[in-house]
């Protein structure tokens, strides 16, 4: 059974490929391939593979040198689309050093966003520009800036809200009780850009008191050990979203109603006011009420200091020049039935 042009034909555990062919018993348009292969790579061997022509196509990461190296691939096409995708740092708000409100904002004012943009964003000929809403992209209708000055990069008062919290410096960082204050922050050990995400908070960090520790993990452990087990105080890693972000909210930004029921909420925090403003955001048909309440919802998810949104990710694809009707998609749904290779 499938819901698509295509239907399983095998799965290669060795080889670590899927390989799809046409369905002919699918009701809707018939599919132009035959069959579609797809690979699992690790991140830092993708643009190597395409270069080797061992790939048709793939995506390109946030990554300046894979972009040049892609480019100079022969017969190739760059393509390139705003996307309802974002880079982030989630905060985890069930970490003990994390579970004061006003630790998480002095965290969130120490991080200096634009500068992570920039460098992420550097010689991929995007526009550099700061995400500061959780739902709506730079390039949604429904985008406003509701970060207030939480937004605004501001270490002295992030000095300020930790001298408050009990937090008091004490040669170079920060120690209550006796204990200094660390945060771990996790990177999947072959992607070089969380780790210079890494390098960057660990020094803007530092300038106000906080010690923060770079964990390099293996990649393939990176969700199941780290993430949704809550093993992290800080993590980067990219929300791949719909052109319906309310839909999200419920997922991720609901309360979890016990330890092991969390969804998607992997910081495990929220509150009854935005549980409430969710219900309604997710549910309201009205387009106008539905970006409104959504709004409303995300002045609380910045208060709350639940992920910190970087930049909207752009989708950037390299695909031989032949290959039509594939690569970066945007806000459009991929048409598997129109895939397929000019003359």
């Amino acid at each position: 059974m499938t819901a698509g042009p295509f239907k399983l034909e095998k799965m290669d555990q060795t080889a670590k490929t899927i390989t799809l062919v046409r369905d002919d018993n699918w009701w809707g348009q018939k599919a132009k391939l035959d069959k579609v292969i797809f690979r699992a790579l690790d991140s830092d061997a993708t643009v190597n593979a395409f270069a080797n022509g061992e790939l048709d196509a793939l995506e390109i990461v946030p990554s300046a040198a894979d972009l040049q190296r892609a480019k100079a691939v022969p017969g190739v096409d760059i393509r390139k689309a705003a996307a309802p995708n974002w880079r982030h740092i989630t905060v985890n708000g069930s970490a003990p050093n994390l579970t004061d409100k006003s630790v998480r904002q002095a965290v969130l004012l120490g991080i200096n966003r634009e500068a992570i943009t920039q460098s992420d964003l550097k010689d991929l000929d995007w526009p550099v520009q700061v995400l500061n809403n959780h739902l709506y992209m730079n390039t949604h209708k429904g985008y406003v800036d509701n970060s207030g000055e939480l937004g605004k990069y501001n270490p002295e008062k992030a000095k300020q809200l930790l001298d408050a919290a009990g937090w008091k410096l004490e040669g170079e960082y920060r120690k209550k009780d006796g204990k200094e204050l660390e945060l771990r922050f996790i990177v999947p050990a072959a992607y070089p850009l969380a780790k210079q995400e890494g390098e960057l908070t660990q020094a803007m960090l530092k300038d106000v008191g906080v010690k923060v520790k770079i964990e390099p993990v293996p990649d393939d452990k990176f969700f199941d050990d780290y993430i949704t087990p809550g093993n992290f105080d800080l993590v980067p890693f990219s929300w791949l979203g719909t052109p319906f972000p309310n839909g999200a909210l419920p997922q991720i930004y609901k309360r979890p109603t016990s330890k092991d029921n969390f969804g998607s909420n992997f910081p495990r925090i929220g509150s009854p006011e935005l549980d409430t403003l969710i219900e309604q955001a997710a549910g309201e048909m009205d387009p106008v009420k539905y970006i409104e309440l959504g709004n409303q919802a995300d002045k609380l998810i910045w208060d709350e200091v639940h992920t910190i949104p970087l930049y909207q990710r752009p989708s950037i694809f390299a695909a031989k020049k032949t290959l039509a009707n594939y690569g970066a998609f945007g806000f459009a749904t991929k048409d598997w039935s129109a895939v397929g290779f000019t003359k």
